[in-house]
């Protein structure tokens, strides 16, 4: 049952490339190609790997069967000799002998060197490693789908972060590109204005050059209303500056640094220690670890035995009926029976 829920497990994982990066919007074709690859060829080990330990299964399922239609075992005694094999794991206590003495048990009419030298017992620990490979490997084979698929993420956001950062670079230089033709055909024009100007001042009457002195003058004194708002506008940032400075110097730190106050006890720690201190003088030397007298008491058998040994009658053949019928308070542990009869 062990290996056919082993074998739906396996069935049941779709490990191939994941629908999150089949379906991803990758700005990098080839990037997306490779994850895709890397998905597929760790696919292909694993599957390679489970097909080889899958084999090795099957081969010594059949080995086992063989092993106990040769030695004359039937379905029945397969099926208990395995259940015993799987309650004695390595994990308990002497299990070899524990093992081998419930097979003694429940197979009376065969030896000790029979059951202990019997080759399908070291086929069915060989099936047991197997199933055990099988599920370690499927588990590391998720494991691994799933760490790649959170790296092939990260990869993904990577990669449209990086595309962005060149989208926006592209921009930035276009942008400056526009500036530097804008700021070109401002300075052309402007040497064209002073061209056209210098020659009209020549050219033209007094009349006219005063008018030209006054748009001089208009354009002087729109420079030097410009030039007095940056001025303004710096004289407003260094009052800023300043009031944030002057926060800084309200809110900053000017307790001193003490480490040996952070480590030390506090007075709540001293107490509770203290306390448990005192608790522990009021605790026992030693602890008992044995049966009561209420508990002994409580068993009907001791009561019993007490009646009878009262009586002279506790060595007798009535003694050993009553005693025999007589429950325990408390079931003997399933492990402990046998169905052998002396």
């Amino acid at each position: 049952s062990e290996y056919v829920a082993l074998e739906e497990e396996i069935m049941a994982l779709e490990l191939e490339a994941p629908k999150e990066i089949l379906d991803s919007d990758c700005p990098y074709p080839e990037l997306k190609s490779s994850l895709i690859e890397a998905f597929c060829s760790l696919s292909e080990t694993y599957r390679s790997r489970l097909q080889s330990l899958q084999e090795k299964l099957n081969k010594t399922d059949s080995l086992i069967h063989s092993n106990f239609q040769f030695c004359g075992w039937c379905a029945d005694d397969h099926s208990q000799f395995q259940f015993i094999l799987s309650q004695y794991t390595s994990d308990v206590t002497d299990n070899r002998a524990l093992c081998m003495d419930m097979l003694q048990r429940l197979f009376p009419e065969r030896t000790r060197q029979e059951l202990v030298s019997m080759e399908h017992e070291r086929l069915w620990d060989w099936q047991h490693f197997t199933q055990t490979q099988l599920s370690a490997l499927t588990q590391q084979w998720q494991r691994d789908h799933e760490e790649l698929l959170a790296r092939a993420l990260v990869t993904l956001e990577e990669a449209k972060h990086t595309h962005q950062e060149e989208l926006e670079l592209h921009r930035d230089r276009q942008h400056q590109q526009d500036i530097c033709s804008q700021l070109r055909t401002k300075v052309s024009e402007s040497q064209n204005t002073q061209t056209f100007l210098s020659r009209q001042y020549h050219t033209l009457t007094r009349g006219a050059v005063k008018v030209v002195m006054f748009r001089a003058e208009m354009l002087q004194r729109r420079r030097e209303e410009r030039e007095a708002r940056e001025v303004e506008r710096q004289r407003d940032e260094e009052e800023r500056q300043k009031r944030l400075e002057a926060l800084r110097n309200q809110v900053k730190v000017v307790v001193d640094a003490d480490p040996q106050r952070v480590m030390a006890d506090t007075e709540a720690w001293r107490s509770r220690h203290v306390n448990m201190e005192d608790l522990d003088l009021q605790k026992p030397l030693y602890s008992i670890n044995t049966y009561t007298d209420t508990q002994i008491v409580s068993d009907p058998r001791v009561r019993v035995e007490q009646a009878l040994r009262e009586a002279g009658l506790h060595q007798s053949q009535y003694a050993k009926e009553v005693l025999s019928v007589i429950k325990p308070p408390k079931s003997p542990r399933r492990d402990t029976k046998s169905i052998l009869k002396f």
